[in-house]
């Protein structure tokens, strides 16, 4: 199941910490996932919120490209998380026929911006709050699969990269 989310902020890193938060919202409810950016990430998000003339490469490409060959985004959906970086499905349209391609959530994020379309996320990212599980648990096999993906945001968020290295290994085991 997937539910369409909105940006509800974006909220620059403290002092001395490169990470970024992205804070996307239900559109109708009250469930959110905030989402961790590197400040290139969040140069791209914040380019497409403005729709400045300075858009990076790939947003300039995609604007000129739906211009000339119209080309209709019809909206993003969240749906995985891969090595701790979440993934999206572009659904688009061109010439009467739809098409899906799989890209990082957060360039799909600033093409969504940029061309209005909507953002949709798999309900699982939205149901537990990290509060529910004690994501600082230091046994990494007790986690569920979301409370590791969690735990690994956290981890790099607050620049635990021995406990980051840990809950990927732990990943990286269970998907074999």
């Amino acid at each position: 199941m997937i539910t369409q989310v909105e940006i509800a902020g974006l909220e620059a890193p403290k002092p001395n910490r490169g990470i970024w938060t992205l804070k996307l919202k239900e559109k109708e409810g009250n469930r959110h996932l905030d989402m961790f950016l590197s400040e290139k990430e969040a140069f791209v998000i914040t380019k497409g919120t403005t729709k400045n003339n300075n858009f990076p490469d790939l947003l300039a490409f995609v604007e000129e490209l739906t211009a000339d060959v119209n080309m209709r985004f019809n909206r993003i959906v969240i749906n995985n998380i891969v090595n701790g970086y979440y993934q999206a499905c572009m659904e688009f349209s061109l010439e009467n026929t739809n098409y899906e391609y799989d890209i990082l959530a957060t360039e799909a994020i600033a093409y969504a911006i940029s061309q209005e379309a909507d953002i949709f996320i798999n309900e699982a990212f939205l149901q537990e709050e990290p509060k529910q599980e004690n994501i600082q648990n230091d046994n990494v096999q007790q986690l569920s699969d979301i409370g590791l993906e969690r735990a690994l945001q956290e981890a790099i968020r607050t620049e635990n990269y021995e406990r980051a290295s840990a809950l990927r290994d732990e990943i990286k085991r269970r998907k074999q």
